[in-house]
């Protein structure tokens, strides 16, 4: 993450996608991660947060809060796909 971050010019945008979910290793080592780690780990690289998309079961796509009680729900599902949107500090508003 920090190899990544580092690439990343200040005001860059950059977009993650990973599972989410409890937080483990599934067959064949695939990685499902606690939605709040991936923040934890972008803020400790001077990366913040400014979207998170998510595909659930079927395919419903939808836009979620980035606020604690929404990431709790995530992290407590079983899986889906996170498509985490992240500006390198330094810019003043991301659209």
């Amino acid at each position: 993450f920090a190899n990544m971050a580092s690439l990343l010019k200040e005001r860059g945008v950059f977009y993650l996608s990973v599972p989410i979910g409890i937080e483990r290793v599934e067959f064949n080592a695939n990685r499902v991660f606690d939605p709040r780690h991936i923040i934890k780990l972008a803020s400790q690289n001077s990366l913040q947060p400014f979207a998170l998309t998510v595909i659930s079961g079927g395919g419903r796509v939808e836009q979620v809060e980035l606020n604690e009680e929404c990431l709790v729900d995530l992290a407590n599902q079983h899986y889906a796909l996170g498509i985490f949107s992240f500006f390198k500090e330094g810019i003043e508003e991301c659209q």
